[in-house]
C-alpha cells in the first residue's frame, strides 16, 4: 500500500487553498477596558445529560453517571495516549447500555503494551483498540480519496470510521456510485465506504430578520452578535472575543468566508457600528475564520444565548419558486433557562498532533452545542472528528462534524456560520460558564428552488442534519492569539 508522507497544517494549507491576511489599523486600539453586560442568562439543565439519555435510550441519572465519568477519565486518557503519542489515534464514547470509552491505537503499538499501561481504575469501562493504519496513513488516505472524488464530482466529504477501521465517502443523493467507485485508487477499494450523505456545505447567508441582543448602552460589544453587511442585512453569526495575547489587542471572531468586505453591528435601536478590515482571516485548507476590530467599543468574554428563536422557511418549491411548502419552527434551548450572556471561560486545547490537523482532541460521540443568528441553539454528538470537503470549489481539510440531535425542528441553516460551538460548564455563579470549542463553518442544507438558494435542515424533511465546525484551537497556528476569558485579564491559550 502507498501512501503520502503527512504534512504540517499550516503549511499545507498555505500551499493548496488557504488565504492568509493580517490587517493593522492605523490607529492604536482603545479597547481593552473589561465590560460585563448586565442581562445575564440564567441556569438551565446540562444539554449534555438530556441529549445522552434520549438519543442512547438511558435515564437521566445514568446519563449524568457516564457523562461524569467521562469527565473523571479524561485525564488518564490523556496521559494513556501521551504516553504512545506516536500510535494514538482517537477516544469514542459509547454512552448507554452498557457503557464504555475505546481508545484507539495504531499497531505500532502492542495489544499486550496498551492492556498493560490502561489503570486498573479504567479497566471496567476503557477498551484499547488497534487501527491497521498509522497516522499517517489514514491522513494521506484521506486525502487521495478526496482528490480522485474531485476530479469527478462539484462536492464530496471524507473521513475515516474508528470503529469499522475504514474510510468513507459522502457524496450527494443522486450519484452514480458505481462512478464513484470506479474512481477508488485500487490499493483502497477494500477499505472504503462509500454513502448517499450530503458531503455540506459554507453557512454564510442573508437573514432580514435576524435579532440583536438588547443590552444598556452602545459602548460594548460580545460574542454572538449577528454580523451584518450593509444597512440591515445580517450575512453571519459571530462567536468569541478574541485577544492578542502579545498586544492584548481585541477583535471578534467570525468565518472566514463571510466575506472581506466591510462589516457591522447594530444596537437594538437599530444604530450601526461598522466594523474594520479583517484583522487576522484564514480562509480554506485548514481554516475558516476571520477577526474583525470593534474599534472603541469596550468588550470581555461573554457569549450572547437567545434560548428560545422561530421562524418558517419554504421548501420543495417548482422551478419558478413557487406552489412551495411551509415549514414553521421553533427551537428552544434548556441549557440556559433566559435569554442573555454567558461567561467563556474556558477553551477546547490543542495538541501536539492537532497541529498537524488531528482532532484528538474533540472526541467521538462527544456532546457539543453551537449559537447562530438563524436557527439559535441545537446540539448534537460529534460523528466525525476530522472531516474534510469541497465546496464551491473551496477544500477544508479536518474540520469536526456534528449529528444534531433530530429533536431539534431545525438544525442549522446558511448565516449561522461564524457562530460559536460550545459547551456549558457550570450553572453557578452571576453567569452560566462556556467552554469554547469551536466556529461554525457549514453544515447540511437543503436547496429551497427559490431566489434565497438554501433553507434550514430539518430532519423531518430531509433526515439526517449535520453542522461542521472549525477547532478552537486553529486561531493560534499563525497568529498569537487566544479568546478572551471572563474574569480574567489574561487570555485564554488555546493550545
Amino acid at each position: 500500500m502507498i501512501f503520502r508522507a503527512m504534512s504540517k497544517r499550516s503549511v499545507r494549507a498555505l500551499a493548496v487553498a488557504g488565504t492568509l491576511s493580517i490587517y493593522t489599523p492605523i490607529a492604536a486600539q482603545d479597547n481593552t477596558e473589561a465590560s460585563v453586560p448586565e442581562n445575564a442568562a440564567t441556569a438551565g439543565t446540562d444539554a449534555r445529560i438530556d441529549y445522552v439519555a434520549r438519543n442512547f435510550g438511558i435515564s437521566e441519572q445514568r446519563a449524568a453517571e457516564q457523562l461524569a465519568l467521562t469527565d473523571q477519565f479524561q485525564p488518564q486518557i490523556s496521559a494513556l495516549a501521551e504516553q504512545f503519542r506516536d500510535a494514538y489515534l482517537m477516544t469514542i464514547y459509547n454512552y448507554g447500555q452498557p457503557f464504555s470509552i475505546d481508545v484507539i491505537f495504531s499497531r505500532d503499538v502492542t495489544a499486550n503494551e496498551l492492556q498493560q499501561a490502561v489503570p486498573s481504575n479504567l479497566r471496567q469501562h476503557v477498551k484499547v483498540g488497534r487501527s491497521r493504519f498509522t497516522q499517517e496513513q489514514i491522513m494521506s488516505g484521506k486525502d487521495e480519496l478526496l482528490a480522485a472524488m474531485k476530479a469527478e464530482f462539484s462536492s464530496v466529504g471524507a473521513s475515516f470510521d474508528f470503529k469499522r477501521d475504514r474510510f468513507k465517502i459522502m457524496l450527494p443523493e443522486g450519484t452514480d456510485m458505481a462512478v464513484a467507485r470506479g474512481l477508488v485508487p485500487s490499493q483502497l477499494r477494500t477499505m472504503v465506504d462509500l454513502r448517499n450523505e450530503d458531503p455540506g456545505t459554507t453557512g454564510a447567508g442573508y437573514n432580514t430578520n435576524a435579532d440583536d441582543p438588547t443590552h444598556s448602552g452602545k459602548g460594548s460589544i460580545w460574542g454572538g452578535w449577528p454580523v451584518r453587511i450593509g444597512t440591515r442585512q445580517a450575512v453571519c453569526s459571530s462567536s468569541f472575543i478574541v485577544q492578542n495575547t502579545e498586544t492584548n489587542f481585541q477583535s471578534l471572531l467570525t468565518a472566514g468566508h463571510c466575506g472581506a468586505s466591510r462589516l457591522s453591528i447594530m444596537w437594538s435601536d437599530l444604530t450601526l457600528r461598522e466594523l474594520t478590515e479583517p484583522l487576522y482571516m484564514r480562509h480554506g485548507g485548514d481554516y475558516d475564520f476571520q477577526t474583525r476590530w470593534p474599534g472603541s467599543l469596550t468588550t470581555d468574554g461573554y457569549l450572547w444565548i437567545d434560548r428560545d428563536v422561530a421562524g418558517s422557511f419554504k421548501y420543495d418549491c417548482d422551478v419558478a419558486g413557487n406552489n412551495c411548502k411551509t415549514k414553521t419552527w421553533r427551537n428552544i434551548y434548556g441549557g440556559v433557562s433566559t435569554t442573555g450572556y454567558v461567561a467563556v471561560t474556558d477553551a477546547v486545547k490543542g495538541t501536539w498532533r492537532s497541529a498537524y490537523g488531528w482532532n484528538d482532541n474533540h472526541a467521538e460521540n462527544d456532546v457539543v452545542c453551537k449559537y447562530g443568528m438563524v436557527t439559535g441553539t441545537t446540539c448534537g454528538r460529534i460523528v466525525d472528528s476530522f472531516y474534510s470537503y469541497e465546496d464551491e470549489g473551496v477544500s477544508y481539510d479536518n474540520f469536526v462534524r456534528v449529528l444534531i440531535d433530530p429533536s431539534w425542528p431545525t438544525a442549522g441553516s446558511k448565516g449561522d456560520s461564524g457562530g460559536a460551538v460550545f459547551r456549558i460548564t457550570s450553572t453557578s455563579g452571576s453567569f452560566p460558564t462556556a467552554t469554547a470549542i469551536g466556529v461554525v463553518s457549514g453544515g447540511t442544507f437543503a436547496s429551497s428552488g427559490t431566489l434565497s438558494g438554501y433553507v434550514p435542515c430539518s430532519s423531518s424533511i430531509r433526515g439526517d442534519c449535520h453542522i461542521i465546525y472549525m477547532p478552537i484551537d486553529r486561531i493560534n497556528d499563525d497568529y498569537s492569539l487566544g479568546i478572551n476569558a471572563a474574569y480574567s485579564e489574561t487570555a485564554i491559550d488555546v493550545n
